[in-house]
């Protein structure tokens, strides 16, 4: 466990970015990995299937890890105030919280997969496929959302090295699996599915076994679970808003993935393509918001406002630098990069645009991740909602009134202008924040 209440904060953020950084590129390399498998082995139709068929679990996904985290920042609230038996009922409750949500999101979204696959355009030709994956990953967002929770409540307790190991474990085995399932069994994006959900789970088995054992301090009892109904008010106050922020921007990608899917196969797999190498070069900004959530938890737990004003300072330093360098390796070196892992040509044109247009904006991305999550580590949900709406209504109208015009263009310009617009609630909250500079009593 680690205190960041105190010390330098840039090398504190650093110092606990860095593995978040590492447990990222972890998992976005096997997402890589997973596209050059599915790419090579069973074609663009199934690249598309996966493509379709993720976006709606990206919407649950989303919902349930934002929701997670924050039931953790709570979590890290409490260890900021040095209150031990808080951090154990906090914990308890958002055990209990997620096992609840997930049941609901299963009993929802399983028997609905197909109609809304149908709804949202998805190609006849790979409709079967894509919900054969969906469908597998609903069955497993239990494990998801609840490894999720516990590694937010490790680095809410400054632990961020643990879930990196987790994870590296878990991505080697979700890579062995996927080979095993499609080249021995034989199985088609189905098989990819299982092996994502069977990793999963053994990440939660892990994280269950080793907080119990090296963290006894933190690990809730059957009596902590009495304080269930005293802590609930406060983990659905933080963690529905941060769930449904996430969840209206993913509506919006729905909507967008719904424009896509009317332009037919080929420009699904180069959004697919381009979304999953353009996610490796947002990994450190999104690693960082993440870090900005519990050192801002932790120090606003401890009543230190000037240190949550400094943090902020020195994060947006670190994402401007990083990402004028993402800019510049995406706009010059995309169709390079893309032809690693498809070698369609009209696939690998569409992709190389989608990743340039969007790469010269992504500055405003990490602008938008540190100020939103500095708000959620406050306890603050207003702005992050309305700038999650914002999001939401920029890139849903961006895509219905552009792609008919301009066609595949118009995808491409959905998200820099809504990172453009979702940023401004939160600059003008955040400034009205901090304006008074002043600490609060610990």
């Amino acid at each position: 466990m680690k205190d960041l209440t105190g010390g330098s904060p840039i090398k504190l953020i650093i110092y606990f970015t860095l593995p978040i950084i590492a447990g990222n590129l972890l998992q976005l390399l096997y997402t890589l990995v997973d596209t050059y498998i599915v790419g090579q082995t069973l074609g663009v139709s199934a690249l598309a299937a996966i493509g379709s068929g993720v976006t709606l679990f990206h919407l649950l996904f989303g919902l349930s890890n934002n929701i997670a985290i924050g039931f953790a920042l709570v979590t890290s609230q409490a260890y900021g105030a040095k209150d031990m038996e808080s951090v154990k009922k906090s914990f308890a409750t958002g055990i209990v919280l997620v096992l609840l949500i997930s049941l609901v999101l299963m009993a929802i979204f399983i028997p609905t997969a197909g109609l809304i696959l149908k709804a949202m355009r998805t190609p006849q030709e790979i409709l079967s496929q894509a919900r054969d994956y969906l469908t597998i990953l609903l069955y497993g967002i239990a494990a998801f959302m609840m490894f999720n929770l516990f590694a937010g409540v490790l680095r809410g307790v400054g632990d961020s090295k643990t879930p990196v190991y987790f994870l590296a474990l878990t991505n080697l085995l979700n890579i062995i699996l996927d080979y095993f399932f499609i080249l021995v069994l034989k199985t088609d994006v189905s098989g990819v599915a299982l092996a994502t959900v069977i990793s999963q789970v053994t990440s939660c088995i892990c994280c269950i076994v080793y907080i119990s054992k090296k963290y006894p301090d933190i690990m809730p009892t059957i009596q902590h679970l009495k304080a269930f109904r005293s802590q609930l008010k406060q983990h659905l106050k933080l963690g529905m808003p941060m769930g449904f922020q996430q969840s209206v921007i993913e509506i919006g990608n729905m909507i967008v993935q719904f424009m896509i899917n009317g332009l037919g196969v080929t420009a699904i797999a180069a959004v697919v393509a381009a979304q999953r190498i353009r996610a490796v070069a947002m990994m450190p900004m999104f690693s960082l918001g993440n870090a900005m959530h519990f050192y801002t938890a932790q120090n606003f737990g401890a009543g230190l406002i000037t240190r949550i004003k400094d943090g902020v300072k020195s994060s947006l330093t670190v994402i401007t630098t990083f990402g004028l360098l993402v800019t510049v390796v995406l706009v010059i070196f995309s169709k390079n990069i893309v032809s690693i892992f498809v070698n369609d040509a009209t696939v690998i044109a569409m992709a190389t645009d989608y990743l340039t247009v969007q790469g010269s904006m992504i500055i405003m991305l990490g602008v938008l991740l540190v100020l939103r999550s500095t708000l959620q580590g406050m306890g603050i949900v207003s702005a992050p909602t309305y700038a999650g709406i914002t999001e939401f209504i920029t890139s849903a109208t961006t895509a219905v009134v552009l792609v008919p015009v301009v066609g595949f263009w118009g995808i491409t310009l959905t998200n820099p202008l809504a990172w453009i617009l979702a940023s401004v609630p939160l600059i003008i909250t955040y400034v009205r924040t901090i304006k008074n500079n002043t600490d609060l009593p610990a």
